[in-house]
């Protein structure tokens, strides 16, 4: 146990009703289905791209993850060594390299969660896959253009597995800490249901199982949204990150690699060196 969680996102496709309505296009089901839908709707004539995703290296590799394990790919093997140069990671990196460069708005390898947040507010993406926690800016009538228009699903399977990665804020108690026992008590009242209920009502997809049934926040939700949430946390079986302490160094090194793929620069190469930089970097960390 090294805490208690508060904050629980999965990483899901929002789009919009209206425009899949006219087409005629069911939420897609598959990696292939997601492709499909994007160009069907793509048309930047009309300054509508098909899909947003993020490309702003480190900011997108938390996104890139689910395209990873549902190639089969993962970050690290058995021995902890990083697989960034595996057929399955190669085939994830560049599927989701062309998805963005074909379908996704000009620059997208500068796009992270702002910019395709705003973009699907103001109008400009048919659809985008970031984090559940953005419901709450994409239904904002004061600054969403497209508000009471957004679907939820989850996001589709790969050709491999159907993994989309979970995303877990939590709170912990500093060994240093001179006020445990306070600490304890402020951790208790931040996880509690009332406090949990709260959140959730403002948005903030909460960790307690409970507090997504209680009867004074169903009365008045999404239930579409909730079934997504609950049915892509029931899949999850990995976070967002591979499991390494420095963290931060790791995301900055295969940031590169989405960007070559966005770009259609040499994918192979870049993940060649970015496995080695995740290999330094873990070795370095002890």
């Amino acid at each position: 146990m090294i805490g208690l969680p508060v904050q629980l996102e999965s990483e899901i496709l929002f789009y919009r009703t209206d425009l899949f309505q006219e087409k005629g296009i069911e939420p897609p089901a598959t990696f292939d289905d997601l492709r499909a839908a994007a160009e069907a709707l793509h048309a930047p004539d009309q300054r509508m791209s098909g899909i947003g995703l993020r490309g702003k290296g480190a900011a997108a590799t938390s996104m890139f993850s689910s395209f990873l394990y549902g190639f089969g790919g993962d970050g690290l093997d058995e021995n902890k060594n990083p697989t960034l140069t595996t057929p399955e990671a190669i085939s994830a990196f560049q599927y989701y390299g062309d998805l963005a460069r074909n379908f996704g708005p000009r620059g997208a390898e500068n796009n992270s969660w702002p910019e395709n947040v705003a973009l699907f507010q103001q109008g400009n993406l048919a659809m985008f896959v970031d984090a559940s926690v953005f419901k709450v800016n994409v239904e904002d009538p004061s600054k969403s253009q497209v508000a009471g228009k957004v679907g939820y699903a989850v996001l589709p399977r790969g050709p491999v597995a159907h993994d989309p990665a979970s995303f877990v804020w939590g709170l912990s108690i500093s060994s240093q800490s001179k006020h445990k026992d306070a600490a304890w008590y402020f951790v208790q009242w931040a996880t509690s249901k009332p406090q949990t209920l709260v959140l959730l009502q403002k948005g903030v997809p909460v960790a307690r199982t409970s507090t997504w049934t209680d009867p004074t926040y169903t009365a008045g939700s999404n239930k579409q949204f909730d079934q997504v949430q609950q049915e892509s946390i029931a899949l999850s079986k990995h976070s967002y990150n591979p499991p390494v302490v420095q963290v931060a160094e790791v995301r900055d090194a295969i940031g590169p690699v989405i960007i070559a793929a966005i770009q259609g620069k040499d994918v192979q190469a870049a993940a060649e060196k970015a496995n080695n930089d995740v290999k330094n970097i873990i070795a370095a960390s002890g």
